[in-house]
């Protein structure tokens, strides 16, 4: 299917491929999805990533005996980047929050664009490099104790991150509703956060971090 305007203006949203051009463009394959989807999954044996074209994907751990939620994705997000070129299964598992497209490059398309367009790696380098540094940050808060600091560190790293409802926050911070409503009361009572509805505010990064982060 021949990409439409619209979906080069999307894709070009995401920093991997800001600097192609729409003639560099492979056409890729698009799917469209209902909510509750699978998406994608450690059962995919083909080597892909996918950028969302349009709606909304959630992007879950793959581990047995838990799904931890990781990260919401919307529209010009892409997934399976760290994926593409290994020869491990794909690590998590991909489901769609709302109807979304997606559109999916196999490991040859990215290999033609790297061949031809040296912007393109230094920027999905680029892209790799920030990922390793995102989850590193996960890393931290994951095993940072209570759910007061475990949502200090969080916020002091991902303010501005779309998407999450308070539960999807409780479910990526591994702590219980109740737990995260005692911590964000608590940090709003200290000055640290404002909260309206699901949209926090940071309003003293530096004083959150100095009482959290030791």
């Amino acid at each position: 299917m021949k990409l439409s305007n619209k979906d080069i203006e999307t894709i070009k949203q995401n920093r991997i491929f800001a600097r192609v051009s729409p003639e560099e463009l492979p056409e890729g394959e698009i799917k469209s999805y209902k909510s509750g989807d699978a998406v994608c999954s450690p059962e995919n044996t083909e080597r892909i990533i996918g950028i969302v074209l349009g709606g909304k994907v959630s992007v879950y751990s793959a581990d047995e005996n838990k799904s931890v939620l990781l990260r919401s994705l919307s529209a010009s997000d892409a997934f399976g980047v760290s994926n593409l070129f290994s020869t491990d299964r794909f690590v998590s598992r991909v489901v769609a929050k709302t109807a979304s497209r997606v559109l999916f490059y196999r490991a040859d398309d990215i290999r033609k664009l790297m061949d031809e367009n040296r912007d393109f790696v230094e920027d999905y380098v680029a892209f790799l490099s920030e990922r390793i540094r995102f989850l590193n940050r996960k890393i931290l808060f994951y095993t940072s104790g209570s759910a007061e600091r475990r949502l200090a560190l969080y916020l002091s790293s991902f303010e501005g991150e779309k998407g999450l409802s308070m539960s999807g926050l409780a479910e990526l911070l591994d702590v219980g509703r109740a737990s995260l409503y005692r911590a964000l009361r608590r940090l709003e009572k200290d000055g640290f956060i404002t909260k309206n509805g699901n949209e926090i505010t940071v309003k003293n990064r530096e004083k959150m971090l100095e009482k959290y982060k030791k």
